[in-house]
């Protein structure tokens, strides 16, 4: 039986909740001295690789679902412009011969892949560009925490650091993440706020 994109909104919520959680323990145990501020930047580092890799996932899975048919989506104007057997051919024809398909940056990926296989690529085309572009920031969070390259760093101060007033240490990616986007909310709990619910108006 069809799910709905219902479905998807629910367990990207969950995720984002679940991390929320994971990381206000780490942060407990730090302020008790039982683990290192570097300890909790490593914790702040696998999390948010981890929901990156959930978000990219979320997109493949709505993606294929709407494509198949098993997934329905809550507009009447979503349509597949191709018929595919079964979700491996599906798989194998998104992915194009490669072992995995990039669903992230958005704009690069996932917006101009739509347009060859949905109706006027929706429901993938129909983020705003604000959207897009905040989807689009998570992979230059991400390539800064996993490579730490020059290039990475660069990017990522340039999005996200670069003319504000920062500590030393909110310098850094993980740095950043632990640090206040408002009162009793860290940037990384913003991100995953910001981004159920992005998720949430592509479904």
């Amino acid at each position: 039986m069809p799910r709905t994109t219902t479905d998807v909104v629910d367990r990207v919520r969950a995720r984002a909740v679940s991390t929320a959680d994971y990381l206000r323990r780490i942060e407990a145990v730090c302020s008790d001295g039982r683990i290192t501020r570097l300890d909790a930047e490593h914790a702040y580092r696998g999390a948010f690789l981890s929901f990156h890799s959930h978000v990219e996932n979320t997109i493949e899975y709505l993606f294929i679902g709407l494509l198949r048919g098993r997934v329905i989506h809550r507009l009447g104007s979503v349509r597949a412009l191709v018929s595919i057997p079964s979700d491996a051919v599906a798989t194998r024809v998104v992915f194009a011969g490669r072992r995995y398909a990039d669903w992230l940056p958005y704009t690069r990926h996932t917006y101009d892949r739509s347009k060859i296989y949905f109706a006027a690529g929706k429901p993938f085309t129909l983020l705003d560009a604000p959207t897009r572009r905040a989807l689009d920031d998570l992979t230059v969070l991400r390539n800064a925490l996993a490579h730490e390259s020059s290039q990475a760093l660069r990017l990522f101060r340039e999005v996200f650091t670069n003319g504000k007033a920062l500590t030393p240490d909110q310098r850094r990616p993980a740095g950043y993440l632990r640090g206040f986007h408002a009162v009793g909310q860290t940037r990384f709990e913003f991100l995953l706020a910001q981004t159920a619910r992005n998720l949430e108006s592509l479904c």
